[in-house]
């Protein structure tokens, strides 16, 4: 099982160049409003038109509705959609998009809870904001199994 590095927030050609040629495994543009890395999808698109085919990218939401997913895959049809994992619950994925689950290391978080045939993403707890600040996930559950499956 393979660890996949995803560089994430881009909003230049020249930082999109750099992390395909530092060897990440996938891109993501931001179209969360209230981050500063925010971009629209045809940014999106015309920055990901040099990503080459085996590095994938990823369209990062927060909270997305069905109509706010569409309008962002009408424009740039990512490979993975990122949003919090109850968020799936109640979404449609567009056709081709796989989900990538945030699991945020909240009070009653249970590694249980998370999917084993899914990519994910552990998110820390945040103060003001649900994911924009970088902090570290505490890592003081036990681990029990795997947690991590390798994107095709």
């Amino acid at each position: 099982m393979k660890t996949l590095i995803k560089i994430c927030g881009l909003t230049t050609q020249e930082s999109v160049d750099v992390a395909v040629q530092s060897g990440a495994d996938l891109i993501g543009f931001v179209f969360a409003k209230i981050s500063p890395r925010c971009i629209s999808s045809e940014q999106a698109r015309q920055l990901s038109e040099s990503i080459p085919e085996q590095v994938k990218t990823t369209a990062v939401m927060l909270h997305p509705s069905d109509t706010e997913v569409q309008e962002v895959f009408d424009e740039f049809p990512a490979d993975y959609l990122q949003t919090d994992a109850k968020d799936f619950e109640s979404l449609n994925l567009p056709e081709g998009c796989r989900p990538l689950k945030v699991y945020r290391d909240l009070p009653g978080f249970n590694p249980s809870d998370i999917d084993p045939n899914v990519c994910l993403c552990l998110r820390a707890k945040t103060a003001g904001s649900d994911s924009w600040s970088i902090q570290v996930v505490q890592w003081r559950l036990p681990v029990t199994r795997r947690l991590f499956s390798q994107v095709a």
